[in-house]
């Protein structure tokens, strides 16, 4: 029986639907630290052979983590019964200096197998490859995995990231030569990766995946979710012909996984069953969990209950591959923010352009009255918002790297041709100029744009912005900036204005 828990995210508390703050006079709050305990703890005493597994991104993502950093996680994390942890990309977010303590104080093992640590000495003896453990006479051991390319999305400094599949490979041939029966992987990789995996790695049984935040289940979901897959995803080996299994519970602790697996004598996947467990107001609230809460809660309530703003319109954030209204209104809110800068009485502003990465915004906001605790919910990683000039050469290029960046001041149609994306057409607002038009991107003109600083270095492997850029000027705290434009625009009536048009293949 195994149990898993994806994400935390510092969602201590209950939140909405949509895994917003929880408005508790409006709607169904689901999740929670306080529910997590109540189902872990009771799951682990009731089911035969439990294992409580944690497939990392514990911080990062409300007020709670910005005030109260590692501290209050690894307090409340040591409280569950958890047999393994391994690390996910926000746990660098303070890069490595923000992750040491947490990992001197977590006590569950960490495990992960594909970092190279030995150019940053601070990270030693603070996690190992993977750990074994014993059910019903069986060894079983559980590998940690990362994504290999974590240091192209969060702040490691000097770690290298190596193979996904390469170092559980060699870590299952250490632990069967050590007489381990089974093997879990515990991922925080996605689930595209850990389908690789799973067909490539002729020793594991079962994936406990994160990262990708993929809701999986089989039959009539019980929420509002859909899902990718059914649950488990099973993969079988071409070459070996054995079952292995993979699962994920989305994020945010809306949902505790929950799987059955039958192994056969000699460790083989025979059989399965579960499905996630909605964590919903059918599970109470743990009161110890919620008592020791109230102090650090006092205090981010004291910031969070602050009204900054209102919305007559639902503020929608998926904007990955697609525009949202949400995501216009943060990258309007990135040039206003510069309009009083202007050096030139020919321009109209300072910078004419914006953008930021679509996983900069992390959950919606209903039409309603706006806190500060709403605003860095959605918005929570403590970036400045900077400015630096691309050619147009480079922002055509940015454009055809990938489809994740919002944009104010671009627009942009593509056109999807055989599954390759074209950028068709793009035009730019002006900057010198009498009133905001937009022209045609001249390839050797410099235009000047505002990004946040996680852009700047590279980040979510943008590394144009990093190496082919001028005139870096670092800017102020994102959610000043933010904070503002919002008490100026509320009501907010923001919407969709065909700043990205997809057409089919003319085909």
């Amino acid at each position: 029986m195994i149990f898993t828990r994806e994400k935390l995210c510092r969602r201590f508390e209950q939140t909405s639907p949509t895994s917003g703050p929880c408005h508790k006079e409006k709607e169904d709050c689901v999740g929670g630290i306080a529910r997590v305990y109540t189902a872990a703890t009771r799951l682990m005493s009731e089911r035969p052979n439990p294992i409580f597994l944690n497939a990392g991104d514990n911080f990062q993502g409300t007020l709670w983590y910005n005030l109260h950093r590692w501290n209050v996680t690894a307090l409340f994390l040591n409280k569950l019964p958890q047999d393994a942890m391994t690390i996910g990309n926000h746990e660098f977010d303070q890069k490595i200096d923000g992750i040491v303590p947490f990992l001197q104080h977590v006590k569950a093992p960490v495990v992960v197998t594909n970092i190279d640590n030995s150019k940053e000495p601070r990270m030693n003896n603070l996690y190992q490859n993977s750990t074994i453990i014993t059910r019903n006479g069986k060894k079983i051991g559980i590998i940690g995995v990362i994504l290999s390319t974590t240091n192209m999305i969060s702040s490691t400094e000097n770690l290298k990231f190596l193979d996904e599949v390469e170092t559980v490979n060699a870590e299952a041939q250490r632990l069967k030569e050590k007489g381990v029966d089974i093997i879990i992987v515990l991922s925080h990789c996605g689930l595209d990766v850990d389908r690789v995996t799973a067909a490539k790695c002729p020793l594991i049984d079962v994936i406990v995946g994160g990262h990708s935040h993929t809701f999986l289940y089989t039959g009539t979901p019980p929420f509002i979710d859909k899902p990718v897959d059914e649950y488990p995803v099973v993969v079988t080996q071409k070459e070996t012909r054995r079952t292995v299994l993979i699962v994920q519970a989305a994020a945010f602790t809306k949902y505790l996984g929950n799987l059955t697996v039958w192994f056969d004598e000699q460790g083989e996947v025979v059989d399965w069953d579960g499905n996630p467990i909605l964590l919903d107001h059918s599970i109470e609230e743990d009161e110890g969990i919620l008592k020791e809460l109230e102090p650090w809660k006092k205090e981010v309530d004291a910031k969070a209950m602050k009204k900054i703003g209102s919305s007559r319109v639902a503020l929608d954030y998926r904007c990955r591959n697609k525009e949202c209204n949400l995501g216009n209104f943060i990258t309007d809110a990135m040039v206003d923010a510069y309009v009083d800068a202007i050096d030139d009485k020919s321009y109209w502003t300072y910078a004419a352009v914006a953008c930021t990465n679509a996983g900069g915004i992390r959950t919606s906001l209903e039409p309603t009255d706006i806190t500060y605790g709403d605003l860095i919910t959605v918005h929570p990683f403590e970036n400045t918002w900077d400015t630096l000039e691309l050619n147009g050469e480079t922002i055509k290029k940015i454009l055809v790297m990938r489809n994740t960046l919002v944009w104010s001041g671009l627009k942009i149609t593509y056109r999807i041709d055989g599954g390759e994306r074209i950028v068709e057409n793009v035009k730019i607002r002006c900057q010198a100029c009498e009133y905001p038009v937009f022209e045609d991107v001249v390839d050797d003109q410099w235009y000047r744009m505002v990004i946040p600083s996680y852009l700047v270095t590279g980040g979510d492997s943008y590394i144009l912005f990093k190496n082919s850029s001028r005139n870096h000027q670092i800017g102020s705290l994102d959610m000043d900036y933010l904070e503002k434009y919002v008490t100026k625009m509320s009501p907010i009536i923001a919407g969709i204005d065909r700043r990205m048009i997809i057409l089919k293949s003319k085909s």
